[in-house]
């Protein structure tokens, strides 16, 4: 047996070793060898320390996590197994199929026996069923991996020490096993503390704490977790039970955060779900999906007192229904969401039996959900949530800055608050952990300001580039960042010039990097026109140099032209005086020339003034595009400088 082969062998019994001791008290290991002449590998013998006649749902799960054990610590230490897990595969997977087709212990809930060798089996079991008790079967191996995966990773450092002494010794006997586990400190868990290890509700640890900020999101929030523990009070007066919570919000703003939370503070199980996991091409797969998940729900349910249904990114299955016009997909998103609003509906009519609640998330507008999920009954609460105010920023870098160590001194948590506008949640996390993994890189032991910057930088701009452009193309790019930086500056009061770039970034050949000031809830003409002309800024400042422009105007076209439409056609601020919004009108506007004339205008008179604001300042114009030339980047004190150097800095607010 060559070495590898050995430490395979050693790898696989390890994988048995550990999980019959953690997981099956009833069993007593014999004797381990990685030098079995049976199997040419390795075997572990086990006998049972009591015989039983029949054994329950836990008991056979216990059965399929070791069959699977050794091929589960082979793959987790070489990222694939051998060959020798035909007969564990074997019954792993017979075990699971008798449970789900011949003992009704699937989750979509079929009792009877459909086993396939049955005479009468296309009776019993075809199409939808057959489908579902494959799939039921399949779910019990997929989590009886990954709970034995779980248990090896956290017991790791045993699982190392039993493959050293396996390869040493080539077998251990029952005496030996026990010593290893005694010496590791690993005590073997008994049949009670199982059961009670199973019973328990999974913790995450995210409490209402974890949540900064959105107080009046949080209180809507508790109040619901009170009508759900105290449904009793709720009915003695004649209420009914909340039965559905939406939450809308932009991404990152910590929509699973709170339905985490408050799953955790009503103490009840919690089914986490994506919208995506029940539509599927074939008409029937995702309502028979949505039935098994309430199925599973409902069985908690009754076990627990409750249980709380998480939704993530409802709109996938919960979108406005239509007509099929081609191949059935939009059939089978109708089937599929008519099943929810079944199991919603079914739900508020059995109070007396399930205390069930489901949580959807969305990032779109609620009118993109079909009105019927929205009825009372179903969704009876909808929370908004909005991105972080200053003082909600402030909270949330002190929270994510405990995580990690940082210099206090240089680290000015009200500062990076006001920088940080219009950030959520999440884009916050991850400028701290982006910073800390920049420490690292830099041999600090603390993060700084230095390394907040980096990260800022790192996440707003993207990687630097390698292509380098010829002297003609440098100068042009340029005067085209200059253009950006100097009308920001002199004609855009609510940003910020933090950084000009002529290294290329994430398939662009410069960037400005110009954040909001302060935070702007309604923005008016004025704030709407000055964003026109920083756009055009760069496509002014080439033609005034050049006589003519670059493909590198593109994106920036793009963003003054969805503004200047938006403003003719939607917000009634054309110089013909629309008033309506005729974007959300298909067909049927038949002064839509004058509209875009309109549009038109507003572009044409934004770029005049972006023109002359430039021509008398082209100095400083030149001036940046000099120091871009030389030093490829300027940040904002350097910035800052050339305006001072030239009479027009910016007087303070």
């Amino acid at each position: 047996m060559s070495d590898m082969v050995k430490q395979r062998a050693a790898y696989h019994e390890t994988g048995h070793i550990v999980i019959i001791y953690m997981c099956a008290p009833n069993k007593e290991i014999s004797r381990t060898t990685i030098l079995s002449p049976e199997s040419n590998s390795g075997s572990t013998w086990m006998s049972d320390k009591e015989k039983t006649q029949s054994l329950d749902k836990s008991a056979l799960l216990t059965e399929i996590k070791m069959s699977l054990a050794g091929f589960v610590c082979e793959k987790m230490k070489f990222g694939s197994a051998s060959n020798n897990v035909d007969k564990e595969f074997d019954n792993a997977t017979t075990t699971a199929h008798k449970m789900v087709f011949r003992w009704g212990m699937g989750i979509a809930g079929y009792v009877g026996n459909f086993d396939p060798k049955r005479e009468d089996y296309y009776l019993r079991g075809s199409g939808i069923i057959n489908e579902e008790l494959h799939k039921d079967a399949q779910d019990i191996l997929e989590n009886c991996f990954n709970e034995v995966k779980e248990t090896l990773r956290k017991h790791w450092n045993v699982v190392e020490i039993f493959v050293g002494r396996l390869i040493e010794k080539g077998e251990l006997t029952s005496k030996e096993i026990e010593e290893i586990f005694l010496q590791s400190g690993l005590k073997r868990p008994s049949a009670e503390e199982l059961d009670g290890a199973k019973e328990m509700v999974e913790e995450t640890k995210i409490g209402w704490d974890d949540i900064i900020g959105m107080d009046q999101v949080k209180m809507e929030a508790r109040e619901m977790i009170r009508l759900i523990t105290d449904r009793v009070a709720v009915q003695k007066i004649g209420g009914k039970i909340l039965k559905g919570l939406l939450m809308i919000g932009p991404p990152g703003c910590g929509k699973t955060y709170l339905a985490t939370a408050m799953a955790n503070a009503a103490g009840l199980p919690f089914i986490s779900k994506a919208g995506s996991e029940f539509v599927e091409m074939y008409v029937g797969v995702g309502a028979s999906r949505i039935r098994r998940l309430f199925v599973e729900a409902k069985e908690k349910a009754l076990e627990k007192g409750g249980c709380i249904i998480f939704i993530d990114e409802i709109d996938a299955v919960g979108a406005k229904r239509a007509i099929d016009q081609s191949s059935g997909g939009q059939s089978e998103r109708n089937t599929t969401l008519n099943q929810l609003l079944v199991e919603m509906d079914g739900l508020r009519e059995k109070d007396s039996q399930h205390n069930i609640v489901v949580i959807g998330a969305t990032n779109m507008p609620s009118n993109f959900l079909d009105p019927a999920l929205l009825r009372p009954g179903r969704f009876d609460r909808i929370i908004v949530m909005e991105l972080p105010n200053l003082e909600e920023r402030e909270q949330l870098f002190k929270y994510y800055l405990k995580q990690v160590k940082y210099d206090e001194e240089s680290i000015k948590m009200d500062k990076l608050a006001r920088l940080l506008v219009q950030s959520t949640p999440a884009d916050i996390a991850n400028l701290v952990h982006e910073a800390a993994l920049i420490a690292v890189r830099n041999k600090k032991e603390k993060v700084g300001m230095q390394e907040i910057n980096e990260a800022r930088e790192r996440i707003s701009l993207g990687l630097k580039g390698k292509c380098r452009y010829s002297p003609q193309e440098r100068e042009r790019v340029a005067f085209h960042e200059a253009g950006h930086v100097a009308v920001t500056y002199l004609a855009v009061p609510f940003k910020d010039v933090f950084k000009a770039s002529i290294i290329p970034r994430g398939g662009a050949g410069g960037v400005t990097w110009v954040p909001e000031r302060e935070e702007i809830k309604i923005r008016d003409k004025s704030h709407l026109l000055a964003n026109v002309k920083e756009c055009l800024g760069g496509f002014a400042s080439e033609r005034i140099k050049y006589g003519n422009t670059s493909v590198g105007v593109a994106s920036d076209f793009k963003q003054a032209t969805d503004i200047v439409y938006d403003m003719s056609w939607s917000l009634g601020m054309g110089k013909s005086e629309f008033i309506g919004d005729f974007k959300s009108i298909k067909n049927g506007v038949s002064f839509r020339n004058e509209l875009d004339a309109d549009a038109n205008e507003i572009m044409k008179e934004c770029l005049r003034e972006t023109e002359d604001l430039l021509r008398k300042n082209w100095e400083i114009v030149e001036s940046i595009a000099g120091k871009l030339v030389e030093k490829e980047e300027l940040d904002y004190d350097e910035i800052e400088q050339i305006f001072q150097q030239h009479g027009r800095a910016r007087r303070p607010e």
